[in-house]
């Protein structure tokens, strides 16, 4: 399940931003911080709970990463940050065969994930808009599926991703205060016959993330 990037677009040491988003994926969380003129700290994190969902299925699942990274600010934003995060999910799902009552299909898993993410964007008064790319390593540590009584733990080979994305932000009246929204696709980079899932257990990853939030940016420069 991706989560939404975090695009600081700092610009001097001293900068920070924070901010909130909802999304496919869930809630998350976003900051970072300028260290230096050149070297700053993120932060991340998400949260979803699907358990209202009908016919007693649920999904559950939360990440938090960290990463620090190099920036500049010509003409053009630019950064590159890599770092790493760990997250943990389970789910239920309803199933039901052709001429048989339903039955209940139940997974669980944890993993950590790395990443290496490059950024250019452009800034001006009242918006800021930037595309990124971020190539993502997931490696599971457990991986549990259960169906009709039956329990199987699985160990998973490291998963790569490319995810590119587009996050846009606009600053009402040119102040601190700002709107975001974001889209990304997670694009599945093993071969076919690796892939995070398969028939037999129904373990999907997300192909697409859409999140919108609001936030803060404390250092802007809105002359």
């Amino acid at each position: 399940m991706p989560t939404t990037q975090n695009n600081p677009m700092l610009s001097k040491q001293g900068d920070a931003i924070a901010s909130v988003s909802s999304g496919i994926s869930g809630t998350g969380v976003q900051g970072a911080i300028a260290a230096t003129n050149h070297f700053a700290f993120t932060a991340s994190g998400m949260y979803a709970d699907n358990s209202i969902d009908n016919e007693g299925e649920f999904r559950k699942h939360k990440a938090i990463e960290f990463g620090f990274g190099y920036f500049r600010k010509g003409r053009a934003h630019f950064d590159i940050f890599g770092g790493m995060g760990w997250a943990k999910g389970e789910a239920t799902i309803q199933t039901w065969g052709l001429l048989s009552d339903s039955y209940e299909k139940q997974f669980s898993g944890e993993y950590k994930k790395y990443f290496l993410q490059s950024s250019l964007g452009l800034s001006r008064r009242y918006v800021e808009g930037a595309i990124s790319t971020r190539l993502t390593a997931i490696r599971f540590s457990t991986l549990h599926y259960a169906e009709e009584g039956e329990s199987i733990w699985v160990t998973k080979k490291p998963r790569v991703f490319f995810e590119p994305a587009f996050t846009f932000r606009v600053f009402p009246g040119a102040r601190k205060f700002f709107f975001v929204g974001q889209a990304s696709l997670s694009l599945f980079m093993n071969k076919k016959d690796e892939m995070i899932y398969d028939d037999d257990y129904n373990f999907r990853y997300e192909p697409l993330h859409l999140s919108v939030g609001a936030g803060f940016k404390f250092g802007r420069n809105t002359d």
